[in-house]
Parts: structure tokens; C-alpha cells; sequence
């Protein structure tokens, strides 16, 4: 399990960096169609914009400054 560094919390798995190919492959290829309908490029512009919004700004990837003492 990764923790992070920080905080000591646990990185859920679809967050972490090797989980990107794998939770991308399908919106990739779907965004690779050829000849894709209006309603295809909205379809799959929205499912990538919702799989970025969901885990960029996630606990685990947000930076967290030190306490100085």
C-alpha cells in the first residue's frame, strides 16, 4: 500500500501513477474513433474532463506544505 509522505494516508488505487494506462485505455480509444459523431466527441470529451476532475484534485495528489519549526 503507498502512503503519503505527508500525511501518512493511503493513496486509493485508480489515484495512483500506475493506474493511469488502465483507467485511460478506454476513453483514449474512444476518443480515437474515426469519424466520431458530434454526440461521440461531447460523450468523450466529458468522460475525460470526469476521470481528470476526479482524481486530480484528490487528497492523495494535493500538495501539502511542512510545518516549519
Amino acid at each position: 500500500m503507498y502512503l503519503v509522505a505527508d500525511t501518512g494516508e493511503a493513496v486509493p488505487l485508480p489515484f495512483r501513477l500506475s493506474a493511469f494506462v488502465p483507467t485511460n485505455l478506454v476513453i483514449v480509444a474512444g476518443m480515437l474513433m474515426p469519424n466520431p459523431s458530434l454526440k461521440g466527441v461531447i460523450f468523450w470529451q466529458w468522460a475525460n474532463q470526469s476521470l481528470n476532475g476526479a482524481s486530480c484534485p484528490s487528497p492523495s495528489r494535493r500538495g501539502r506544505a511542512r510545518a516549519r519549526s
